[in-house]
């Protein structure tokens, strides 16, 4: 990644910060969220940071939640997906759909802040992401800790 692009995003979220008040670190949205990736990604730092920052907020965690639904729902013509959905049973993905649920409702919020360009919502959907993945990771990994067991069968 290139240095100015690098201090671009650096600027941008220390500003996006002090004009929102948002709560946490550039640290801690990057130990998460990427954002550096983002930024390479992008090859650009938005105008509206706080845009491509909700933007990348929501696009990790709906890409959890597609995870999520291919345990509930594989895809029939995807042998990891019909493998995967079976070593969970009907208790264990009531359990996922619920999260997949959490995640929708989180996530559905920046939809709505998108249509109204609400500040304060913007600012309490950034700063309640990391507090959100904190709740949630601990599922997650215990998702991918029964995946990754599961695997290991067929490997021997």
């Amino acid at each position: 990644m290139k240095e100015e692009l690098k201090k671009e995003l650096v600027d941008a979220f220390a500003k996006t910060k002090e004009s929102f008040g948002l709560q946490r670190t550039f640290e801690e949205y990057d130990d998460i969220f990427f954002l550096y990736d983002m930024a390479s990604q992008d090859g650009f730092i938005a105008e509206k940071f706080e845009r491509q920052l909700s933007a990348r907020v929501a696009n990790t965690f709906n890409s959890w939640y597609n995870q999520l639904h291919s345990l509930i729902l594989p895809a029939s013509a995807s042998m990891i997906s019909l493998t995967e959905s079976s070593m969970f049973d009907e208790k264990e993905k009531e359990k996922l759909t619920l999260l997949m649920n959490k995640i929708v409702a989180f996530i559905s919020r920046n939809t709505i802040i998108a249509l109204t360009k609400n500040k304060e919502a913007q600012r309490a959907f950034l700063d309640d992401s990391i507090s959100f993945w904190e709740e949630i990771k601990p599922e997650l990994l215990s998702m991918a800790e029964k995946l990754h067991q599961g695997w290991k069968i067929y490997t021997k």
